[in-house]
């Protein structure tokens, strides 16, 4: 019987040396760093598909430059289980450490508790989910399944081409979005203007076009959600504004809405909602933006209260139609209390809020800048927290 769980173990490990390659390139001491990374996160009780995760970004930031760190202080802060850049963005210190959900905390295997924590990973899945809600999602036009367009809400059912997303596009922008990961990877803005073809900005050909839909495999393909007018006049036509929702649910209270913050893009940012040139701000009770910080290169963050390309206060603007959105949210996240805990993406618009995607297990670190989460019982007793 040892023997048998020898040969399981050595397989798994073995499965995990390969993936390193892919995780952290192919450098042996990376590579080697990897292995220890995965090995520590699997002794914490880190849950097993999290662990190439964990393992990967703890590798990759002893190695990527941050701000006033050495090699030796950013792996004091790994073996803590947070990310070094938690020191700049997050204000984790030696003293305080013990205060903040680290990853050891978070992805741990109770914290899954057997819930349907990947219900909602899959955007398709959202899509079907929301369903009952439609009115506060953007219209879902098709799924990419290997370049063949299987349609969803498109009023064309047959004979689908690449065309068909040319000719939306030239009534409005679309978004074409991955079924399964974020932070923008994957993600294209496809518009056209004056006659020309847009991908991501960029002025390209119909082949382009034609190229680049045919590549698509397990995407989506949405209206572009655009923030409502006045908050486009403070952070500029094309810089995005996406709340980040935290929700949670239990038997004996129900749903609420537990914490709100927003990201604001600039064009350092992109369409990217991960990485430098973002702005991260608190939403108080009241729907007002508040405490932003601006995140530059090297995690480099700075208080600002004006955006820093149009020069427009930002601390303060109210968002319109807070007390709604909490109140349909609430609504919807009882009715999908199988995944009791939930991170949400949403935009708010001109009429209401758009739903981009739901994060099962979404991560809390740009919460904590804000409040210290281990405050938050109801949130501490579903990810089971000591």
């Amino acid at each position: 019987m040892k023997k048998k769980i020898k040969l399981v173990l050595g397989f798994y490990w073995l499965k995990y040396w390969k993936r390193s390659k892919k995780s952290v390139g192919r450098q042996l001491a990376r590579r080697v760093k990897y292995m220890k990374f995965a090995w520590k996160a699997y002794k914490e009780g880190v849950v097993y598909f999290r662990i190439d995760r964990v393992a990967g970004e703890f590798t990759n930031a002893l190695y990527e430059e941050t701000p006033e760190m050495s090699f030796e202080e950013k792996l004091k802060y790994c073996n803590l289980g947070f990310h070094p850049h938690w020191k700049a963005r997050v204000g984790v210190t030696m003293d305080n450490y013990k205060e903040f959900i680290n990853y050891w905390e978070f992805y741990n295997r109770r914290a899954y508790n057997n819930q349907r924590y990947n219900l909602f990973d899959d955007k398709l899945l959202t899509y079907y989910a929301l369903n009952k809600w439609a009115n506060y999602i953007p219209i879902h036009y098709f799924y990419m399944h290997k370049g063949n367009l299987c349609p969803l809400d498109s009023t064309e059912k047959t004979n689908l081409t690449y065309k068909n997303v040319l000719e939306l596009i030239k009534q409005k922008p679309l978004a074409a979005k991955k079924c399964h990961g974020g932070h923008g990877d994957g993600f294209h803005k496809l518009a056209f203007n004056e006659g020309c073809i847009l991908i991501d900005d960029k002025t390209c050909n119909e082949n382009d076009l034609k190229d680049l839909i045919e590549s698509m495999d397990d995407y989506i393909i949405t209206d572009f959600s655009y923030p409502s007018l006045a908050l486009q006049r403070v952070i500029g036509e094309d810089s995005f504004a996406v709340m980040r929702v935290l929700t949670t649910y239990t038997k004996e209270e129900g749903a609420s809405v537990d914490r709100m913050i927003i990201r604001i893009g600039t064009k350092v940012a992109g369409h990217t909602q991960a990485g430098y040139g973002i702005l991260y701000a608190n939403i108080d009770g009241e729907g007002c933006i508040r405490d932003t910080v601006y995140e530059y290169s090297g995690w480099h963050c700075e208080k600002m209260e004006k955006h820093p390309e149009t020069g427009k206060t930002i601390e303060g603007f109210k968002l319109e139609g807070i007390s709604e959105l909490k109140q349909e949210l609430t609504d919807i996240a009882g009715h999908l209390s199988v995944a009791p805990y939930l991170v949400w993406d949403i935009i708010p618009t001109e009429k209401s809020f758009s739903i981009l995607e739901i994060n099962s297990h979404g991560q809390l670190e740009n919460f904590e800048r804000f409040e210290i989460l281990k405050k938050n019982k109801k949130l501490c007793q579903l990810l089971q927290l000591s």
